[in-house]
């Protein structure tokens, strides 16, 4: 039977304890991939990012962000994020829980918006790239690395083992869907990189149309 949002956000809620574990053993070279988001992203002021988890790519922002909102539908992870937040001292960060498919910012409001490896968890992606169309600034930036499960056949052998053990994606792009996916959504994409992890990812910058 298909998931659901609602076991989808439980899901997450009971992963915010050892998600940052996870992270750095499932994906040892991922830092690299938060620093290529915190490049790509800081030249704006203002940044959204949308399902922020524990905080790592937006306290990593912080360091020369003007301003970055990071949302997450999991108390339980924004928790983790505002403890990280007060150790580190970070004044330029607000955490907060909220549906990335009903964004509580007004329109044209942010020079870019992450979202980082989300999109193939959600349920409906469509609504949450039209909000983050919606968000940004004519011309402001996209960054959307996004897990492609249906890239390789070893990639969707991953994502069905995965899936046994509660972890699921919604969505099983390949390379070349995900990237129309974007483009449908009324973004130019102006990089689509893949990084070779064992489900690869799809390295993808936008503009707004």
């Amino acid at each position: 039977m298909p998931v659901t949002h609602d076991e989808n956000v439980a899901f997450w809620r009971r992963f915010a304890g050892w998600y940052d574990r996870f992270m750095r053993t499932a994906n040892p070279n991922y830092e690299a991939v938060v620093d290529r988001i915190v490049e790509d992203a800081v030249p704006a002021s203002t940044i959204l990012e949308v399902a922020s988890g524990t905080g790592t790519i937006a306290l990593a922002l912080s360091q020369n962000a003007g301003s970055v909102e990071a949302i997450d539908f999991a108390p339980e992870m924004i928790e983790v994020a505002r403890a990280k937040a007060e150790r580190k001292q970070v004044k330029n960060v607000r955490f907060s829980v909220q549906n990335a498919c009903a964004l509580e910012f007004p329109d044209a409001h942010f020079d870019a918006v992450i979202c980082a490896n989300v999109l193939h968890l959600l349920a409906d992606p469509g609504k949450a790239l039209a909000e983050a169309h919606r968000v940004l600034k004519p011309r402001g930036i996209l960054v959307a690395p996004t897990f492609c499960h249906g890239e390789t056949p070893l990639a969707i052998v991953l994502s069905s083992t995965m899936r046994i053990g509660g972890f699921k994606a919604f969505n099983k792009w390949s390379l070349d869907s995900f990237r129309r996916f974007v483009e449908g959504a009324r973004f130019e994409v102006v990089r689509d990189d893949v990084i070779h992890f064992p489900i690869p990812i799809c390295y993808l910058i936008g503009h707004r149309i």
